[in-house]
This record gives C-alpha cells, structure tokens and sequence, in this order.
C-alpha cells in the first residue's frame, strides 16, 4: 500500500509535497529527538580513563590505610616484629616501605611496633587484607 501511494506520488511529481507533509507531521518529535540526544550527550559523559585513574587512587589509598608498618621475621621459635619505616637521607621524615606512607612521628612508630607484638593475630588478620588490596592492585 506504501509503495503504491509513493509510486503515485512520484508519476504525479509531487514528492517534494509528500516529504514537506510527512516533515510538518513528524518535524516537532525529529526536533525534540535531537534535542534529546543533544542533552543527553551532556549530562551523561563517562571518561573510562578518569574512572580507571580514580579507581586505581582509591584503592592505593585502601592499602595504605591497611597496611600495619610492619614485617614479621621467623626466627627458630621466635618471630621478631619490625618496623618498615625508614628515613630517607637528607630528610627527617619516615617513609614506609611497603605502602610509601609518610609520617614525621617517631615515637608513633614504636608504639605501633609494640601494638602489632602484643597482638600478633591482628597483625596476621591485617596482612591477610592488605594481600587482598594489593592483589586489586596488581602488586
């Protein structure tokens, strides 16, 4: 039926009529289509890279927040808790080793060390978790 009414347009050549009533018909939802997709496009803009970026921040963040400052060393029956803080030359700041955290307290150092001896599975608990973020990390 379509075709006919086209094909009969055309043999009469008024096609231009045909696209002109078919256009003041459906102009108004083409014009609030594109409107539409115009805004839409935006609102909503997603930058995979910034989210990868921001991703990758937050969880350097997690696994400093986790990590306890320390290292465990097995000795025959003893196990010997120590510090991973180290002052880099030149500097009166500490940083740690395995996390990169930076901390100008000395003394906070040694009482972390002496909380981390009193409650070895604690530490055992948050070396375990810190694995886990570092594992999200790809370390």
């Amino acid at each position: 039926m379509c075709r006919e009414i086209a094909l009969l347009l055309i043999m009469k050549g008024k096609t231009m009529d045909a696209f002109t009533s078919w256009l003041s018909e459906n102009g108004l939802a083409i014009i609030g289509m594109l409107i539409a997709a115009v805004t839409v496009r935006g609102i909503v803009k997603f930058d995979v890279n910034q989210w990868f970026n921001d991703r990758r921040k937050r969880l350097e963040e997690n696994l400093s927040m986790l990590c306890p400052h320390v290292r465990t060393v097995v000795r025959g029956n003893t196990v010997e808790v120590y510090s991973t803080f180290i002052s880099p030359p030149g500097t009166v700041a500490y940083q740690c080793q395995r996390c990169g955290q930076i901390t100008y307290d000395e003394s906070a150092i040694g009482t972390q060390v002496q909380y981390w001896c009193a409650n070895p599975n604690a530490l055992s608990e948050r070396n375990n978790e810190m694995e886990k973020a570092a594992k999200k990390l790809g370390r």
